[in-house]
C-alpha cells in the first residue's frame, strides 16, 4: 500500500468498538473410544489461537446445549441445531494426532445434500470472529458450505480437501472464518451444507473479535507481537503509545494519541502496519525496548479493497520486562 492508503486507514477510524464473549465447541463422534474422541485441552487454541475450555457435543439430538465460557464457567449462551441429519461419527486419519485429532477426526455428518443450522442464543452484543471447522477426515472430496447470518464477510465459504501437512490448519481446507456483529436479541446462526455429497462439521470457535497480544519469555528479551483472529489479506494497523493519559478512554479507540502520532507509526510499516497472512495472523519480534516502560496498544483491521475498518481490538497495556 502507498503512504496515502496508510493515511486512509487512520482517517477511517471513526467509531468505538464493542466486544462480546468467547467459547470453543468440539462436535464429537458417538463412540467414546473412537477416533477423535474427547476434547482438546484448554491449552490448545486451534486455528483461532483461543485457549480455554472446550464444550463437547456427542449426541445427535437437537439440544438445547448449555455453553460454558473459556474458564469452564456457565454462561447465558445455549445452542440448538435444526437437524441431526447423517449423525455423529469418527474416523482415524493418518495425518492427525493429539489435540488436532480430538477436534478434527470426528464430527457431525450432514448427510447427502443435508442442510443444518447451529443457532447460538444469549450472546452478549458485540463483534465476533467465528471459526467453523468443516473437514472430512475420511474423504478429501467432501466439502462443506458455511453461511453465517449477517456476516460482513462472504457467505458461503467452503471448507474441505486434503491436509497440507500433519496437524496443519489451513483456511479453506480445515476451517472458514466469518466476522459478524451481534446486536441485542440477535442469535448467531451458522448454516452448513454438503457440497454434492455429505459435509462434515468438526466444531466452532466463537471469539470476541480480532486480537493482538504482546509477550516476552524473559526480561530484556524481544517483545513478540501477535495479530490473530483476523482475515487473510486484510490490512492491520498496530498503534502504541507510552503516554497513559485518559486510557482506556482516549480519543483513538481508547488510546490517548493524536492523529499525527498514529499516522507516523502507520507510515513506518511493519510491525505497525502490514497485511495479515494466510490464516489471518501476523507475528513479529521487537528488540531494544527499555525495561520498565508501559505500552498502551490497540490494533485495527481494514478491508484492503476500500480501507474500511472492519474490526478493532480492545485497548490494552503491557509492561515491558
Amino acid at each position: 500500500m502507498t503512504r496515502t492508503s496508510k493515511t486512509c486507514v487512520v482517517v477511517c477510524i471513526l467509531t468505538a468498538a464493542s466486544f462480546g464473549q468467547s467459547f470453543n465447541l468440539d462436535i464429537g463422534g458417538i463412540n467414546p473410544g473412537g477416533a477423535g474422541a474427547g476434547t482438546p485441552a484448554p491449552t490448545y487454541g486451534a486455528a483461532a489461537q483461543q485457549l480455554g475450555y472446550w464444550n463437547y457435543i456427542t449426541s445427535i439430538d437437537l439440544g438445547p446445549y448449555a455453553i460454558k465460557n473459556l474458564m469452564n464457567n456457565p454462561t447465558s449462551v445455549s445452542c440448538v441445531r435444526t437437524d441431526g441429519l447423517g449423525g455423529a461419527f469418527g474416523y482415524n486419519n493418518g495425518m492427525t494426532t493429539g489435540y488436532f485429532q480430538a477436534l478434527m477426526d470426528d464430527g457431525h455428518n450432514t448427510g447427502i445434500a443435508g442442510v443444518v443450522t447451529y443457532r447460538f442464543s444469549g450472546l452478549t452484543p458485540g463483534a465476533y470472529t467465528v471459526y467453523t471447522y468443516g473437514w472430512s477426515p475420511f474423504d478429501p472430496t467432501a466439502l462443506l458450505n458455511v453461511w453465517v447470518t449477517g456476516s460482513t464477510t462472504p457467505s458461503p465459504q467452503v471448507a474441505g480437501g486434503a491436509l497440507q501437512g500433519v496437524n496443519t490448519f489451513t483456511l479453506g481446507i480445515t476451517h472458514v472464518i466469518h466476522l459478524v456483529t451481534i446486536t441485542a436479541g440477535m442469535d448467531l446462526e451458522i448454516t452448513c451444507s454438503g457440497v454434492g455429497i455429505a459435509g462434515v462439521i468438526n466444531g466452532f470457535q466463537v471469539c470476541d473479535g480480532y486480537a493482538m497480544t504482546l509477550t516476552q519469555t524473559v526480561a530484556s528479551f524481544p517483545v513478540r507481537v501477535d495479530n490473530f483472529r483476523g482475515l487473510p489479506g486484510y490490512a492491520y494497523a498496530n498503534l502504541a503509545t507510552l503516554y497513559a493519559g485518559t486510557f482506556p478512554n482516549g480519543p483513538l479507540f481508547g488510546l490517548d494519541m493524536t492523529f499525527a502520532e498514529a499516522l507516523a507509526e502507520v507510515a513506518q510499516g511493519v510491525p505497525y502496519f502490514g497485511v495479515l497472512g494466510p490464516n489471518g495472523t501476523a507475528t513479529f519480534s521487537v528488540s531494544g525496548l527499555p525495561p520498565g516502560l508501559t505500552a498502551y496498544c490497540v490494533s485495527v483491521m481494514a478491508d484492503p479493497t476500500n480501507l474500511a475498518i472492519v474490526a478493532v481490538t480492545a485497548p490494552f497495556y503491557y509492561a515491558i520486562l
